[in-house]
């Protein structure tokens, strides 16, 4: 994927267009009621992932609302408010339900519809073959770690004080990695 980009705007009515993923897109509401759109093709059975990271991390006022269209711009296939435990931030995990290459929508807002440049975010988006996975414990050397395909998603946590967590991948020199925890 091409790492982080900027949203282009205007992106309320015509969909940015992400060609290249996985993605972390860099945008703001940057106003009252203002919807960012973007557009990402996808093939039936794969899993899409898109996760709003925005006042867990980078403290923005933005209480994301996600959501996901199908391309005829009407029918709304997942959405999302507040997934995360004490944050504002949203996540969405679905599988592409149509055969082929398939154009999907996704839109960012604010879900009490402000904006301004202290709501900033930025939008993950991945699609992946595999399913994504959970940690199996123990993981915490190099002769049990868990492995992670590329793209992957792992859920995991920290079940008790001082865990520790690791993992493998298989890749290729010269490839380029995204890792987000």
């Amino acid at each position: 994927g091409l790492g982080d980009i900027f949203e282009d705007e205007p992106n309320d009515s015509v969909a940015h267009i992400l060609d290249d993923v996985p993605v972390n897109v860099v945008g703001e509401t940057s106003f009252a009621d203002d919807i960012d759109f973007f557009a990402i093709t996808a093939e039936g059975g794969e899993q899409v992932r898109l996760e709003v990271i925005a006042d867990r991390i980078f403290g923005s006022d933005l209480d994301s609302f996600l959501y996901v269209i199908d391309e005829d711009g009407e029918t709304t296939l997942a959405s999302n408010d507040d997934f995360f435990d004490g944050s504002r931030d949203s996540f969405i995990r679905f599988i592409a339900p149509v055969s082929g290459n398939h154009v999907y929508f996704i839109g960012v807002t604010d879900f009490g519809g402000f904006g301004g440049s202290t709501y900033d975010y930025v939008l993950n988006v991945s699609i992946a073959d595999a399913p994504d996975r959970v940690e199996v414990e123990p993981n915490d050397t190099t002769g049990n770690a868990d492995e992670i395909p590329i793209p992957g998603f792992v859920f995991a946590d920290t079940e008790f004080n001082d865990d520790l967590d690791i993992y493998f991948i298989e890749g290729f020199a010269g490839e380029s990695l995204i890792v987000d925890v």
